[in-house]
Order: C-alpha cells, then structure tokens, then sequence
C-alpha cells in the first residue's frame, strides 16, 4: 500500500500525449482589454501591406508609419518611445 501511494504522484505528472497540440490563437485578448496582446501575422496586416483595422481597431496610425520606414537587416528601427509623468503621485511604499 505504501508503494502505491509514493508512485501516484509520478504517474500524475507524466507529461501529455506528445501527439497532441493545441492551435495557436491567431489573436489573444486579455478580459476587459481594448486591444489584443498577441496577434498572429497572418492576420495583422492585411494583403495590401496596411494594418489590419478589424484587428487593431483604430489605432493603426503607429503602425502605418513604422511600416513605410526602410528596413535595416529585415528589421524596423522603432527609435525610443517614452511615457512622461512630469509629477507622479507620491507613493506609500515601494511597492504601490
């Protein structure tokens, strides 16, 4: 009896059929998000190059423009982006 209750936890974490697989969403969109956090490429961009509105909504303006920017290697140079509080709240502690 001993025997069978050290083994069952074993037998509990054997790892899933490999066989299966599970499809990847082609969006992924927390509760109560406005926009997706994950998009698939298949469906960002439309076939014409421009952002995909049913997708991003309206906010396509970024998007746009970085796409029309030349490419470096295959990749686009975004430069830094910034998000300025001139006089943040003080906090109570670290943590809040």
């Amino acid at each position: 009896m001993l025997v069978t209750l050290l083994t069952a936890p074993a037998l509990a974490q054997t790892p899933p059929d490999a066989g299966r697989s599970l499809p990847v969403p082609k969006t992924l969109t927390l509760n109560h998000a406005t926009l997706p956090i994950w998009i698939d490429a298949s469906v960002a961009i439309t076939e014409n190059g421009a952002p995909n509105r049913a997708v991003w909504g309206e906010y396509t303006g970024r998007i746009t423009e970085l796409l029309q920017k030349p490419t470096s290697g295959g990749c686009l140079e975004v430069g830094p982006a910034y998000e300025e509080t001139p006089l943040p709240p003080p906090r109570g502690t670290l943590d809040r």
